[in-house]
């Protein structure tokens, strides 16, 4: 996901839109709740 911060802003403002930030950080949790934590110790991985 390659966003700008603009992204987030009203249409045509500079002010924030609260609903696509609430609705992006819902989606994001829920990816990153499955993600399953290794077992054995594993290092990191980058996400793409």
């Amino acid at each position: 996901m390659n966003m700008k911060v603009s992204d987030l802003f009203c249409q045509g403002s500079n002010e924030w839109d609260e609903e696509k930030i609430r609705n992006m950080f819902l989606q994001l949790e829920a990816k990153s709740k499955a993600i399953k934590p290794s077992l054995m110790g594993a290092p990191d991985n980058e996400c793409g």
